[in-house]
């Protein structure tokens, strides 16, 4: 038996030695198994976890502490930033719509006037929100859907409004005097970004925080060009907009963290055609889209911030283009002759929907609205609930001797004209709308000089088949307006067809608002150093004129009166172009018209000039 003498203090040593090397032991074991089940857990995490496919662009990566340097200093809080991802690749068919994202708000002509309407494709519903005696622009979904950001006229001054949905109560947002309108929210919520008439005659863009102390806008665009349609990128440091600095509307992207001499460079391609619409973000900040219109078509293009000397990818046919929060549809507004429809493209390819017919032509529309999912306040419900009255009820007087289905013409009272008479189906349609436009203008446009009827038997600078001035159902605006600087044209191309749309000056206590886009100079082609704008017709005008103005068009149109094509040799013809005419069709060709006033004997031009066929009194008796 060994008693605790026997022990030295060698074989004490040794002993002790032993226990410490196994412990030591199994602790490296346990060590070693912890290791081991760390790197299991780290190899399992990277086989699930996405890794990034691409870096983040470097055109578009935010310093949140940077702000914007126009020519003070904002101090907005910070930023997230957003990482650039893969264009989304879809795996099946998804919905057109997902009901999470909310419904459409579109400003739409309704009248005399733009107001707000609510719509879901899948529910096929068209809602009014507002019936106010003004117009109502640029509608944006902020606040999480929740509100909308637009830009209204109630007291004649064009300003930015902040709308809750919830409650149907609007705040103001701007209170300088002059127009601000078509606002962008940056991605915090702090700043806004928006276009606005300077002093000197020049559409700009400003930046100016939401709410502060310090509300005073900053400008952000310096360039005599007009600017306008800015479009804030999630980054919080790129800011699209159009400008015709270049010489025709393009888009252009102004980096903030930039100074201003290399803050301003272009991402569309001028070889693509006119920019039509203002550009859009994705939500995730990388892609930017657009429309350009070229050769009669407007096609939706896709810029790839990532690559920007890549050339951005045609999409489809649109003219507004806008993102649904996914960021896998782009939403599009086609704008067509007859009317603008609706519809939704899959990105990166594949149309989603059929053209939808919008109600009224477009003024900017907002997706993303949530604030609309329960019972509507008071204050909508009501707009909801009206019925527009008719804006003119032809009141047709039928004479005992006139035959049936033949009307007569009517005296238009207190205007200068050559002939100064409607058809009696036209007279009503042309008193509204004169009634209209004095009250947009400020001044009687419709009191002349212009042209109403004509008789088909006095001397036509066109053939009789496209003279629809001789139908009674026409009017044709003074060309001298575009002399006087009160009428301006703009060009419109669908197909092989040439439209004009026509804006008219806005004098004191008249309701406008500044040009988008450049107008199109007939005088040009009369320049003989220029032998291009001879043979193209015309040229655009260096820059659109200063001022306020009416689209004259989308108000003849919402009382029912059509702009017609120009025909097909109207370079060379002025007369052809036929850009000041309108006229109330309703769905009549020019011989249905026609025949509404003469027997069809009389106008068939081969019948009546025939040998031995006497020649009939064409001029239709007036009725007081």
């Amino acid at each position: 038996m060994t008693t605790s003498s026997d022990l030295s203090p060698t074989t004490t040593g040794w002993r002790r030695g032993c226990g410490g090397v196994l412990a030591l032991s199994v602790l490296g074991l346990l060590m070693a198994l912890m290791g081991w089940w760390a790197w299991w857990r780290w190899q399992t995490a990277l086989a699930v976890t996405p890794r990034p496919l691409e870096p983040t662009p470097t055109i578009a990566t935010p310093t949140p502490s940077a702000t914007p340097s126009p020519s003070a200093t904002p101090t907005a809080t910070a930023i997230p930033t957003a990482t650039a991802t893969s264009a989304p690749l879809p795996t099946a068919v998804p919905p057109a719509l997902k009901p999470e994202e909310g419904v459409l708000v579109f400003a739409l002509q309704d009248g005399p006037w733009v107001q707000l309407f609510a719509y879901h494709p899948q529910k096929a519903r068209w809602q009014r929100l507002t019936q106010h005696p003004h117009d109502h622009l640029y509608p944006i979904a902020v606040n999480g859907g929740r509100h909308l950001l637009l830009a209204a006229n109630p007291n004649g001054e064009w300003d930015l409004y902040l709308f809750d949905l919830g409650t149907g109560r609007t705040t103001r947002l701007t209170w300088e005097p002059g127009y601000q309108a078509a606002a962008a929210l940056s991605p915090d919520g702090v700043w806004m970004a928006y276009e606005g008439y300077t002093d000197d005659g020049h559409l700009e863009i400003f930046l100016r925080q939401v709410q502060g102390i310090d509300d005073t806008p900053l400008r952000l665009t310096h360039d005599p060009a007009a600017d306008y349609g800015p479009s804030w990128s999630a980054q919080g440091r790129l800011v699209a907009f159009v400008s015709t600095r270049g010489g025709t509307p393009q888009v252009w992207v102004a980096d903030l963290d930039r100074p201003e001499v290399e803050r301003f460079h272009q991402v569309s391609d001028p070889e693509a055609g006119v920019v039509v619409g203002e550009p859009h973000w994705a939500p995730n900040g990388r892609f930017l889209a657009w429309a350009q219109r070229k050769d009669g078509l407007s096609q939706v293009r896709v810029w790839d911030a990532l690559h920007p000397d890549a050339p951005p990818v045609a999409v489809g046919e649109g003219s507004m283009v806008r993102w649904m929060p996914d960021g896998e549809q782009l939403a599009v507004v086609v704008r067509r002759p007859e009317g603008d429809f609706f519809t939704l493209y899959r990105w990166p390819a594949g149309l989603a929907l059929p053209l939808i017919p919008l109600p009224g032509r477009a003024y900017g529309w907002a997706v993303g609205v949530t604030g609309l999912q329960g019972p509507l306040p008071e204050t909508l419900a009501r707009a909801a609930r009206i019925t527009p009255t008719p804006l003119w009820v032809p009141v047709v007087v039928h004479p005992q001797d006139v035959p049936a289905g033949r009307t007569v013409t009517v005296r238009i009272a207190d205007v200068e004209a050559p002939y100064p008479f409607l058809s009696d189906a036209a007279n009503e349609a042309f008193d509204a709308l004169r009634a209209a436009t004095r009250e947009r203008l400020g001044w009687d446009l419709l009191a002349g000089p212009l042209t109403l009827f004509v008789p088909f038997t006095n001397p036509q600078a066109i053939p009789l088949e496209q003279h629809w001035l001789s139908t009674g159902r026409a009017f044709a605006l003074d060309p001298g307006l575009l002399d006087s600087g009160d009428m301006v044209v703009l060009r419109e191309d669908y197909g092989p067809d040439t439209y004009w749309r026509v804006f008219v000056r806005v004098r004191e206590g008249g309701q406008g608002r500044p040009l988008r886009g450049l107008p199109w100079d007939f005088a040009a082609r009369l320049d003989p150093l220029d032998p291009r704008a001879y043979t193209a017709g015309g040229a655009w005008a260096p820059q659109p004129p200063p001022g306020d103005w009416l689209d004259f068009t989308a108000l003849a149109e919402a009382y029912g009166w059509e702009r017609l094509p120009a025909l097909s040799y109207w370079r060379g013809f002025l007369p052809a172009a036929r850009f000041n005419i309108f006229v109330l069709r309703q769905g009549l060709s020019w011989e249905a018209a026609m025949a509404q006033l003469y027997p069809e004997k009389v106008w068939a031009v081969p019948q009546w000039l025939a040998p031995g066929t006497p020649t009939p009194s064409p001029t239709p008796t007036p009725t007081p």
